[in-house]
Protein backbone atom coordinates (compact mmCIF):
# COMPACT_ATOMS: atom_id res chain seq x y z
CA UNK A 1 0.00 0.00 0.00
CA UNK A 2 1.21 3.13 -0.70
CA UNK A 3 -0.64 6.64 0.40
CA UNK A 4 -1.11 8.92 -2.88
CA UNK A 5 -1.93 12.69 -2.93
CA UNK A 6 -5.46 13.35 -1.28
CA UNK A 7 -5.10 10.80 1.48
CA UNK A 8 -6.22 7.51 1.29
CA UNK A 9 -4.62 4.08 0.00
CA UNK A 10 -3.89 2.92 -3.57
CA UNK A 11 -3.08 -1.28 -3.86
CA UNK A 12 -0.44 -1.60 -6.18
CA UNK A 13 2.06 -4.82 -7.22
CA UNK A 14 4.99 -5.63 -9.13
CA UNK A 15 8.39 -5.54 -9.19
CA UNK A 16 8.63 -1.57 -10.73
CA UNK A 17 6.99 -0.77 -7.23
CA UNK A 18 8.28 -3.25 -4.51
CA UNK A 19 11.99 -2.21 -5.71
CA UNK A 20 12.07 1.31 -5.03
CA UNK A 21 9.85 1.25 -1.73
CA UNK A 22 12.67 -1.13 -0.62
CA UNK A 23 15.25 1.17 -1.50
CA UNK A 24 14.01 3.89 0.13
CA UNK A 25 13.44 1.51 3.60
CA UNK A 26 16.91 0.94 3.22
CA UNK A 27 18.00 4.78 2.57
CA UNK A 28 15.77 5.59 6.09
CA UNK A 29 17.07 2.38 8.02
CA UNK A 30 21.14 3.79 6.82
CA UNK A 31 20.00 7.25 8.05
CA UNK A 32 18.74 6.14 11.30
CA UNK A 33 21.42 3.65 11.92
CA UNK A 34 24.47 4.65 10.60
CA UNK A 35 27.90 2.32 10.94
CA UNK A 36 26.52 -1.06 10.44
CA UNK A 37 27.86 -3.21 7.82
CA UNK A 38 25.78 -3.74 4.04
CA UNK A 39 24.74 -7.30 5.41
CA UNK A 40 23.59 -6.05 8.44
CA UNK A 41 21.26 -3.34 6.71
CA UNK A 42 19.92 -6.38 5.04
CA UNK A 43 19.38 -8.80 8.09
CA UNK A 44 17.35 -5.52 9.52
CA UNK A 45 15.28 -5.79 6.53
CA UNK A 46 14.71 -9.02 5.61
CA UNK A 47 14.68 -10.99 8.95
CA UNK A 48 12.07 -8.65 10.76
CA UNK A 49 9.47 -8.93 8.27
CA UNK A 50 5.82 -9.88 8.80
CA UNK A 51 5.29 -13.37 7.46
CA UNK A 52 2.79 -12.94 5.07
CA UNK A 53 -0.51 -16.10 4.87
CA UNK A 54 -2.45 -16.98 1.93
CA UNK A 55 -6.45 -16.15 1.49
CA UNK A 56 -8.09 -18.09 4.54
CA UNK A 57 -4.45 -20.18 5.35
CA UNK A 58 -2.99 -20.53 8.82
CA UNK A 59 0.23 -21.52 6.55
CA UNK A 60 2.94 -19.05 6.01
CA UNK A 61 3.09 -18.34 1.99
CA UNK A 62 5.85 -20.31 0.64
CA UNK A 63 9.61 -18.64 0.53
CA UNK A 64 9.79 -18.77 -3.43
CA UNK A 65 6.56 -16.41 -3.75
CA UNK A 66 6.61 -14.23 -0.90
CA UNK A 67 10.19 -14.16 0.75
CA UNK A 68 10.61 -13.36 4.18
CA UNK A 69 7.22 -11.30 4.31
CA UNK A 70 6.30 -8.24 4.15
CA UNK A 71 8.43 -4.81 4.89
CA UNK A 72 8.00 -3.58 8.46
CA UNK A 73 9.98 -0.72 9.14
CA UNK A 74 9.11 0.39 12.09
CA UNK A 75 10.55 -3.23 13.55
CA UNK A 76 13.65 -2.76 11.47
CA UNK A 77 14.48 0.57 12.78
CA UNK A 78 14.15 -0.68 16.35
CA UNK A 79 15.55 -4.03 16.50
CA UNK A 80 18.85 -4.49 18.61
CA UNK A 81 20.45 -7.83 16.84
CA UNK A 82 20.95 -9.29 13.39
CA UNK A 83 22.07 -12.52 11.85
CA UNK A 84 24.07 -13.10 8.82
CA UNK A 85 23.53 -13.99 6.31
CA UNK A 86 20.12 -13.53 6.55
CA UNK A 87 18.69 -16.02 4.41
CA UNK A 88 19.73 -19.72 4.49
CA UNK A 89 19.85 -22.73 1.67
CA UNK A 90 20.72 -26.12 1.76
CA UNK A 91 20.25 -26.23 -1.62
CA UNK A 92 19.16 -29.22 -4.36
CA UNK A 93 19.62 -32.54 -3.56
CA UNK A 94 18.60 -36.24 -2.90
CA UNK A 95 16.10 -36.84 0.14
CA UNK A 96 19.50 -37.98 1.78
CA UNK A 97 21.86 -34.92 2.87
CA UNK A 98 24.34 -34.05 5.86
CA UNK A 99 24.84 -30.18 5.38
CA UNK A 100 25.89 -27.36 7.69
CA UNK A 101 25.39 -23.53 7.10
CA UNK A 102 26.96 -20.88 9.57
CA UNK A 103 25.33 -18.09 10.60
CA UNK A 104 26.52 -14.90 12.89
CA UNK A 105 24.27 -13.27 15.64
CA UNK A 106 25.10 -9.88 16.35
CA UNK A 107 23.59 -7.99 19.51
CA UNK A 108 23.56 -4.42 17.99
CA UNK A 109 22.56 -3.04 22.16
CA UNK A 110 24.47 -1.41 24.90
CA UNK A 111 22.76 -4.20 27.27
CA UNK A 112 24.00 -7.91 27.24
CA UNK A 113 21.75 -10.42 26.25
CA UNK A 114 20.67 -14.05 25.98
CA UNK A 115 19.76 -14.76 22.32
CA UNK A 116 17.60 -18.20 21.62
CA UNK A 117 17.83 -19.82 18.60
CA UNK A 118 14.93 -22.15 17.86
CA UNK A 119 14.18 -24.12 14.48
CA UNK A 120 10.80 -23.36 12.94
CA UNK A 121 8.86 -25.31 10.01
CA UNK A 122 6.40 -23.63 7.80
CA UNK A 123 4.99 -27.27 6.24
CA UNK A 124 5.40 -30.68 7.61
CA UNK A 125 8.82 -31.98 7.76
CA UNK A 126 12.05 -31.89 10.05
CA UNK A 127 14.10 -28.94 11.31
CA UNK A 128 17.77 -28.29 11.06
CA UNK A 129 19.79 -28.85 14.45
CA UNK A 130 20.92 -25.32 15.61
CA UNK A 131 24.77 -25.48 17.87
CA UNK A 132 24.55 -24.06 20.40
CA UNK A 133 20.81 -23.09 20.54
CA UNK A 134 21.93 -19.66 22.93
CA UNK A 135 24.40 -17.07 23.24
CA UNK A 136 25.09 -14.72 25.41
CA UNK A 137 26.39 -11.97 24.19
CA UNK A 138 27.76 -8.68 25.45
CA UNK A 139 26.91 -5.07 23.68
CA UNK A 140 27.98 -5.24 19.98
CA UNK A 141 29.60 -8.87 20.60
CA UNK A 142 29.16 -11.36 17.67
CA UNK A 143 28.90 -15.52 17.69
CA UNK A 144 28.92 -17.61 14.92
CA UNK A 145 26.03 -20.39 15.14
CA UNK A 146 26.05 -23.56 12.93
CA UNK A 147 22.90 -24.71 11.57
CA UNK A 148 22.87 -28.58 9.88
CA UNK A 149 20.65 -30.43 8.09
CA UNK A 150 21.07 -34.15 8.48
CA UNK A 151 18.05 -35.40 6.86
CA UNK A 152 17.27 -39.29 5.48
CA UNK A 153 14.59 -40.95 2.94
CA UNK A 154 12.91 -37.29 2.37
CA UNK A 155 10.37 -37.62 -0.74
CA UNK A 156 10.60 -35.32 -3.62
CA UNK A 157 9.55 -31.63 -3.03
CA UNK A 158 10.35 -28.24 -0.96
CA UNK A 159 11.22 -28.18 2.98
CA UNK A 160 11.89 -24.85 4.61
CA UNK A 161 10.83 -22.85 7.73
CA UNK A 162 12.84 -20.29 9.78
CA UNK A 163 15.61 -19.74 12.59
CA UNK A 164 14.09 -17.96 15.16
CA UNK A 165 16.45 -15.59 17.26
CA UNK A 166 14.88 -14.01 20.60
CA UNK A 167 16.94 -11.94 22.82
CA UNK A 168 15.31 -11.81 26.56
CA UNK A 169 15.81 -8.32 27.29
CA UNK A 170 16.77 -6.14 24.23
CA UNK A 171 14.66 -8.43 21.09
CA UNK A 172 11.22 -5.82 20.74
CA UNK A 173 10.08 -8.33 17.60
CA UNK A 174 12.31 -11.71 17.12
CA UNK A 175 14.28 -12.28 14.04
CA UNK A 176 13.40 -15.08 11.50
CA UNK A 177 15.56 -16.56 8.96
CA UNK A 178 14.10 -18.33 6.47
CA UNK A 179 15.63 -21.90 5.57
CA UNK A 180 14.77 -23.87 2.18
CA UNK A 181 15.68 -27.32 0.84
CA UNK A 182 14.66 -28.51 -1.88
CA UNK A 183 14.43 -32.40 -3.24
CA UNK A 184 13.62 -32.72 -6.80
CA UNK A 185 11.47 -35.19 -8.32
CA UNK A 186 11.99 -34.66 -12.15
CA UNK A 187 8.17 -33.56 -13.48
CA UNK A 188 7.04 -31.33 -14.95
CA UNK A 189 4.32 -29.25 -13.29
CA UNK A 190 4.75 -25.60 -14.62
CA UNK A 191 5.92 -24.60 -18.05
CA UNK A 192 6.73 -20.79 -18.11
CA UNK A 193 7.31 -18.77 -20.70
CA UNK A 194 10.06 -16.03 -20.27
CA UNK A 195 10.44 -12.81 -23.34
CA UNK A 196 7.85 -14.07 -25.86
CA UNK A 197 7.43 -11.39 -28.16
CA UNK A 198 4.38 -8.98 -27.98
CA UNK A 199 3.61 -8.75 -31.68
CA UNK A 200 5.36 -9.90 -34.85
CA UNK A 201 5.69 -9.14 -38.45
CA UNK A 202 4.63 -11.38 -41.49
CA UNK A 203 7.61 -14.01 -42.37
CA UNK A 204 9.56 -12.60 -40.00
CA UNK A 205 11.97 -15.02 -37.00
CA UNK A 206 11.31 -14.64 -33.71
CA UNK A 207 12.63 -16.21 -30.31
CA UNK A 208 11.39 -16.85 -26.50
CA UNK A 209 12.51 -18.80 -23.98
CA UNK A 210 11.00 -21.26 -22.18
CA UNK A 211 11.37 -22.77 -18.29
CA UNK A 212 10.09 -26.14 -17.03
CA UNK A 213 10.11 -26.75 -13.05
CA UNK A 214 8.40 -29.05 -10.49
CA UNK A 215 5.67 -29.00 -7.72
CA UNK A 216 8.79 -27.71 -5.64
CA UNK A 217 10.12 -25.06 -8.36
CA UNK A 218 13.01 -27.07 -8.92
CA UNK A 219 14.30 -26.89 -12.42
CA UNK A 220 13.37 -29.75 -14.74
CA UNK A 221 16.35 -30.77 -16.58
CA UNK A 222 15.30 -34.50 -17.68
CA UNK A 223 12.26 -33.40 -20.25
CA UNK A 224 12.42 -31.55 -23.67
CA UNK A 225 9.62 -29.53 -24.50
CA UNK A 226 7.60 -30.32 -27.74
CA UNK A 227 6.57 -26.79 -29.67
CA UNK A 228 3.91 -26.66 -32.29
CA UNK A 229 2.57 -24.26 -34.41
CA UNK A 230 -1.36 -24.34 -34.15
CA UNK A 231 -4.14 -22.34 -35.39
CA UNK A 232 -3.58 -19.14 -36.98
CA UNK A 233 -1.16 -18.77 -39.22
CA UNK A 234 1.30 -21.21 -41.32
CA UNK A 235 4.53 -20.50 -38.75
CA UNK A 236 7.58 -22.98 -38.04
CA UNK A 237 9.14 -24.37 -35.59
CA UNK A 238 13.06 -23.90 -36.38
CA UNK A 239 15.16 -24.39 -32.71
CA UNK A 240 14.31 -26.07 -29.66
CA UNK A 241 17.71 -26.31 -27.61
CA UNK A 242 18.29 -25.99 -23.55
CA UNK A 243 19.86 -23.26 -22.31
CA UNK A 244 23.35 -24.22 -21.13
CA UNK A 245 23.41 -21.35 -18.41
CA UNK A 246 20.34 -22.04 -17.16
CA UNK A 247 19.07 -25.30 -16.08
CA UNK A 248 15.62 -26.05 -17.07
CA UNK A 249 15.42 -23.68 -19.45
CA UNK A 250 14.84 -24.01 -23.26
CA UNK A 251 15.38 -21.49 -26.33
CA UNK A 252 13.18 -21.80 -28.95
CA UNK A 253 13.16 -19.97 -32.34
CA UNK A 254 10.79 -19.92 -35.09
CA UNK A 255 9.51 -18.60 -38.27
CA UNK A 256 6.42 -16.77 -38.51
CA UNK A 257 3.91 -17.61 -41.60
CA UNK A 258 3.56 -14.66 -43.70
CA UNK A 259 -0.40 -13.57 -43.50
CA UNK A 260 -1.54 -11.46 -40.73
CA UNK A 261 -3.21 -13.18 -37.49
CA UNK A 262 -3.07 -14.54 -34.30
CA UNK A 263 -0.59 -17.80 -34.49
CA UNK A 264 -0.70 -19.96 -31.34
CA UNK A 265 2.41 -22.31 -30.48
CA UNK A 266 1.16 -25.13 -27.94
CA UNK A 267 3.93 -26.10 -25.74
CA UNK A 268 4.06 -29.83 -23.99
CA UNK A 269 6.04 -30.77 -21.46
CA UNK A 270 5.66 -34.07 -19.30
CA UNK A 271 1.94 -34.13 -19.56
CA UNK A 272 1.71 -30.07 -19.23
CA UNK A 273 0.65 -28.22 -21.83
CA UNK A 274 0.43 -24.72 -22.55
CA UNK A 275 -0.79 -22.09 -25.50
CA UNK A 276 0.88 -19.02 -26.21
CA UNK A 277 -0.49 -16.42 -28.66
CA UNK A 278 1.66 -14.26 -31.10
CA UNK A 279 -0.26 -11.67 -32.90
CA UNK A 280 1.25 -11.25 -36.52
CA UNK A 281 0.80 -7.87 -37.82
Amino acid sequence: YTARNGGGFRVVGGTSFSSPMMAGAAAVLKAARPGLAPAQYKSLLVNYARPLYGPGSATVTNSRDAGAGALQLLASLSARSTVTPSTLSFGIATGTADLTREITVTNLSDRADIFTLTPEVRAAGPVPTITPNSVNLGPRESQRVNVRWNVSGLAPGEYQGAVIVTGFQTSLTPAAVPWWFGVPAQSVRTITPLEVPDTARPGSEQAFFLRLTDAAGIPVTSVTPEVRAGAGGTATITTVAAEPRLPGTYFVRVRMGTAAGTQSFTVAAGGVELTLLIPVQ
